[in-house]
């Protein structure tokens, strides 16, 4: 039977995995068929579990009730001396545990349902990292993030973007992605088919579907805190293109997914962070430069969509979204989104929410 996720333990006390010597005792009258009850009344015990340690007066009274000899008396000091040592080891150990899961609990987001079979939430954490513990959990975050901070100047949750990251690759494994076909990539930005579904939702998420073809692996992941728009990645000379649902706008997803494939098509098999998109000229190094330019020429017929927004903004000018979008031959919900871009009467600008589940 399916059990509700959300009662899972979140890190369960590994104390809880052994037993105390008075559970031990439990144990043995089980065995023996004894009455449990009257022993505990006999030791004067509230519970067997709560029973860490036993004076001599109650190895007696075990001894006697479960017929044990004189070998009793070094099993349950070795026992209890063995609990109490492990009782240190855990408390600690459980301590480290809740401090790594409360750093490491956004990756629930992006998990999916492949990954239960854990112990406990932590365990289920590991496992879709491929690891054996928080420890390479951390050290891989590490180093996504040094390359994140190379190319970025924004804020990076190494963990969440660790975690973002894992789930494009565990896609990215699940499917069988042909080579790599660069020529038929390029000819279906070209042939421009997809600018007649600017507002359709569904075609968007179908686009994963369209792209596989040509041996591009997209892979959609909500947002998590503090990491990317996107990414682009290369394995075994494919292109890992990743999108995130950051905003929940479908004009900015597509912007997203155009500006990684000008990464793909102009910087073939560098890897791609983004943390910022459309950032000012004199910010953007010459690669993203590249992947605006190539993103603005495609979706927004150049860069003057960009400019006559912010021009408005600065001007105090009245424009609505449809009239700069037919000046440019644009959908107006791509007008709308530089007019927010630009601040510009942000509230009254049409979106079309999209959410990655």
């Amino acid at each position: 039977m399916k059990t509700d996720y959300s009662q899972k333990a979140d890190v369960i006390d590994p104390l809880s995995l052994f037993n105390t010597v008075g559970e031990e005792v439990e144990n043995i009258a089980e065995e023996q068929q004894k009455d449990k009850q009257e022993l505990l009344r006999l030791l004067n015990w509230t519970s067997f579990a709560s029973a860490k340690k036993i004076n001599s007066r109650d190895l007696t009274l075990i001894k006697e009730f479960l017929q044990m000899g004189t070998e009793a008396d070094s099993f349950f000091i070795n026992f209890q001396s063995n609990y109490s040592n492990t009782e240190k080891k855990a408390k600690e150990a459980y301590k480290k545990s809740k401090a790594n899961f409360k750093k490491l609990r956004s990756a629930i987001l992006v998990m999916g349902s492949e990954f239960t079979s854990g112990m406990d939430k932590l365990e289920d954490i590991t496992d879709f990292w491929g690891v054996d513990s928080e420890e390479q959990i951390f050290e891989q975050s590490d180093s996504f993030a040094a390359l994140f901070r190379q190319q970025n100047n924004a804020t990076v949750n190494s963990v969440n973007l660790g975690a973002w990251l894992r789930r494009g690759e565990i896609d990215f494994k699940k499917r069988n992605v042909p080579e790599y076909d660069e020529g038929g990539l390029k000819s279906w930005i070209e042939k421009k088919e997809w600018r007649k579904h600017i507002t359709d939702v569904p075609y968007f998420l179908s686009l994963p579907d369209t792209l596989l073809k040509f041996g591009v692996a997209l892979i959609y992941v909500p947002f998590l805190r503090n990491t990317v728009y996107g990414a682009v990645r290369w394995f075994g000379g494919n292109p890992l293109v990743q999108v995130s649902d950051r905003n929940k706008d479908l004009a900015g997803c597509w912007f997203t997914l155009f500006h990684e494939l000008g990464h793909v098509v102009l910087h073939k098999n560098d890897n791609v962070f983004e943390g910022e998109i459309n950032e000012t000229k004199s910010k953007a190094s010459q690669k993203e430069k590249d992947a605006n330019k190539f993103a603005n020429q495609y979706l927004f017929n150049g860069d003057g969509l960009r400019k006559d927004a912010f021009s408005v903004k600065k001007n105090g000018l009245f424009v609505d979204a449809e009239m700069l979008a037919d000046k440019y031959d644009v959908n107006p919900i791509f007008a709308s989104y530089w007019f927010k871009k630009a601040q510009y009467h942000p509230a009254t600008q049409k979106s079309i929410h999209i959410e990655f589940v």
